[in-house]
């Protein structure tokens, strides 16, 4: 009877276990890749949105190209085509020693963070007094109070109201020029590259917002929340449109 009773208990606890893996995402219980990329660029930013949305990091980091990128490009092929070396950029270390791999790893994931955080704020944070800090220039001569109104305007309580009313291919001449799309495939070691801008709504504003997709396996994944096309900076941010119109305008 006892033994049977721990055979059911182990019964239910590896269902649970199977459940709580397949939730996740895991391809194995033992910390293999978790992805949330999607077979379309549009499903993956509609997912990537929703987490954030739900102010789910988590969710939308596994939306990000970097494991299958760790695995595709080496650092011998990112020196190659970049020229150039900073240990801060990129495949930034001889990623075939483990060390090394788990470091770009979080170099890359702290990357993606920040851009989180600079779209986070870009989309609350919409008051003149903020745009320096969303070029990513400091802003001076603050204090407690600006820290204590600057935290009120950017809570992320108010994500849950994000729409996306749209997305679309930007500059679509250039992005069927081969020798962008050739330069795209070498920088990012995937099987296509493209760039998507979404039009969102939070709280009667529209913003425009670009990124750069890696298509892996028939999974499509963030490769920079930016569109270089679109002529973007790096860091993240969203720009406010007056109308769907001026949208439209930009990402032709």
């Amino acid at each position: 009877m006892i033994r049977h009773d721990i055979r059911k208990l182990l019964g239910r606890a590896t269902a649970l276990v199977l459940a709580v893996c397949l939730v996740s995402g895991l391809t194995g219980c033992g910390g293999g890749k978790k992805t949330a990329a999607g077979k379309t660029p549009e499903e993956t930013l509609e997912i990537f949105f929703q987490a954030l949305s739900r102010q789910d990091v988590d969710g939308m980091m596994a939306c990000c190209y970097i494991e299958d990128y760790l695995d595709r490009v080496s650092f011998a092929q990112y020196t190659d085509r970049t020229k150039t070396y900073l240990p801060t950029n990129g495949i930034s270390a001889p990623t075939e020693y483990d060390l090394y791999r788990k470091t770009v790893g979080y170099q890359l994931r702290a990357n993606f963070a920040r851009s989180f955080q600079i779209l986070t704020f870009s989309l609350l944070a919409t008051d003149e007094e903020y745009q320096d800090l969303l070029e990513f220039r400091p802003i001076g001569d603050v204090d407690r109070d600006w820290a204590k109104d600057f935290s009120r305007a950017v809570d992320p309580g108010a994500l849950k109201d994000l729409k996306i009313l749209r997305i679309d291919e930007d500059r679509p001449d250039m992005q069927d020029d081969p020798r962008v799309e050739e330069n795209f495939l070498r920088s990012t070691g995937a099987d296509d590259v493209v760039e998507r801008t979404v039009l969102l709504e939070l709280d009667g504003q529209l913003f425009c917002k670009g990124f750069t997709l890696a298509e892996v396996d028939g999974r499509w994944q963030i490769y920079t929340v930016s569109a270089l096309l679109l002529g973007e900076n790096s860091m993240g941010g969203a720009s406010p449109v007056d109308s769907e119109q001026e949208y439209r305008d930009l990402i032709q």
